[in-house]
C-alpha cells in the first residue's frame, strides 16, 4: 500500500468516527468505543473472516473499522460503558471457545463530551494493550476519571462524587426498574449518604441494597441500605461492590402501558393487524395479537419485512401524542410478537417521557398508592 492510500484510509475511518461522534452528541446518546487487536495469519483468512463475522453479530452489529496490523475499533452506539463491557466480556467468553487465542487484547472507553477525540483513542489504546498482557485474556475499561482495575478504586470514589455528585438510584418492582436522580452529600470509608425525594425514599423501605450509576464510573455499583432519614430526605448507604453484571444492564427499560394501547400493524396492503401493546421501550415493542392473524403473517412470509406501526400515548393532560414508526419483527412467541422499533429523534423523545411516566406511576404503585 502506498503512503498516499494509507493517507487516504486515516482520513476515511476518521470521518467515519467522527461522524458517530456527532451524531451521539447531536441526539444526546452514550458511545462507547471498543479496541480489539486480533491475531492475523495470511493462511487462515477464512478463520479470521468467520472471527470477524461472529464479533460483528455477536455486538449486535456495531459498525467496525480497521486500522491494520489486525486492530479494530468497534462503535458501540447508544450504549453506556457498563452494558458494553459486559457484552464484551460476553464475547471473549464466546469468542475463546471456538477462536481460542485470536483474540489478543480487548480495551473500551467511553467518549465523553468535553474530551479530545484523541485522549479517547489514547485511552482506549492504552486499554487495549494492557488487556494483550493479561492470561487469560480480560477486558480492560475505564472513564477519564477512573478505572475499575486501580487497585484502589473504592477509596477513589472520593474524588468522583466530589468532581461529579449526581447519581442515578435504581429499585426494581415487578422486574422494572424504579430510577431516581440524587445527590451525594456526603462520603467515607464507612458509608455515604444520598439525598432522594421523600416519594423515592418510602419505596426504598422495602428495599434491602440498590444499584448505583454515576456518569465517571465505568462499572454498575450495589449498596446496601442502612438507614433512611424521611426527615433529611437521606438515604444511608454501606460498602460498594462493582458489579459484573446487573439488570441495571439491560439497554432497554422496558415498561408496561399503565393504560391499554390499542396499535394498528401494518404491511403495504398484504397484511393489517389490530395489537395491544404488552410492553413498550425506546427500541423495541411487544404485541400481542389473535392468533389467527399471526398464522396469516407467517403464511405470507413477512417475518422479515418493514412494518408500519401506528398508536396513540396519552400525555399528563389527557391529551394524545399519535406515533408511527417503521418496525421489524425480532421474534414470535404463540400470539405474541416482538418488533425492533425505529423511532426519529422527536418519536424517541416522547416514548421517552411516556416510559418515565409508566415509572412514576409505578412507584405510586409500590407504595400502595392507588393510581
Amino acid at each position: 500500500m502506498t503512503n498516499t492510500s494509507t493517507l487516504e484510509m486515516r482520513y476515511q475511518i476518521q470521518a467515519i468516527i467522527e461522524s458517530h461522534l456527532t451524531k451521539s452528541r447531536r441526539n444526546d446518546t452514550p458511545l462507547s468505543i471498543a479496541k480489539i487487536m486480533l491475531k492475523f495469519d495470511p493462511k487462515e483468512g477464512n478463520k479470521f473472516q468467520q472471527l470477524l463475522t461472529f464479533m460483528y453479530d455477536f455486538l449486535d452489529y456495531a459498525p467496525f473499522v480497521g486500522i491494520g496490523n489486525g486492530q479494530y475499533f468497534f462503535l458501540m452506539e447508544d450504549t453506556k460503558i457498563h452494558t458494553a463491557v459486559i457484552a464484551l466480556k460476553n464475547m471473549l467468553v464466546s469468542a475463546n471457545i471456538t477462536y481460542n487465542g485470536q483474540i489478543l487484547g480487548v480495551g473500551v472507553t467511553t467518549v465523553e463530551k468535553s474530551e479530545k477525540l484523541e485522549e479517547t483513542f489514547a485511552r482506549v489504546t492504552q486499554l487495549c494493550e494492557s488487556s494483550a498482557k493479561t492470561q487469560p485474556r480480560e477486558v480492560h475499561y475505564a472513564t477519564s476519571n477512573f478505572s475499575y482495575s486501580d487497585k484502589d478504586a473504592p477509596n477513589g470514589l472520593r474524588s468522583i462524587f466530589v468532581k461529579e455528585p449526581r447519581i442515578s438510584v435504581y429499585g426494581f418492582y415487578k422486574e422494572a426498574p424504579m430510577i431516581q436522580n440524587g445527590e451525594i452529600v456526603e462520603y467515607n470509608d464507612h458509608e455515604f449518604i444520598l439525598k432522594l425525594s421523600k416519594e423515592y425514599l418510602g419505596f426504598l423501605k422495602r428495599e434491602a441494597f440498590v444499584y448505583l450509576e454515576n456518569a465517571l464510573v465505568p462499572d454498575i455499583m450495589q449498596s446496601n441500605i442502612i438507614k433512611i432519614d424521611m426527615e433529611k430526605s437521606y438515604l444511608y448507604l454501606g460498602e460498594i461492590k462493582f458489579m459484573d453484571d446487573s439488570p441495571v444492564h439491560r439497554k432497554n427499560i422496558r415498561v408496561t402501558p399503565h393504560r391499554p394501547i390499542k396499535a394498528t400493524l401494518t404491511h403495504s396492503d398484504d397484511f393489517l393487524a389490530s395489537t395491544i401493546v404488552a410492553n413498550i421501550s425506546e427500541n423495541a415493542i411487544l404485541l400481542t395479537t389473535q392468533l389467527p392473524k399471526i398464522e396469516e403473517l407467517l403464511a405470507k412470509d413477512l417475518r422479515n419485512k418493514k412494518f408500519d406501526l401506528h398508536f396513540f400515548i396519552e400525555n399528563d393532560d389527557k391529551s394524545k401524542e399519535e406515533i408511527y414508526l417503521n418496525a421489524m419483527i425480532f421474534k414470535i412467541t404463540g400470539n405474541q410478537i416482538v418488533l425492533n422499533i425505529y423511532p426519529d429523534s422527536q418519536t424517541q423523545t416522547i416514548i421517552r417521557d411516556y416510559i418515565l411516566k409508566c415509572q412514576k406511576l409505578l412507584l405510586l404503585e409500590a407504595q400502595g398508592i392507588r393510581v
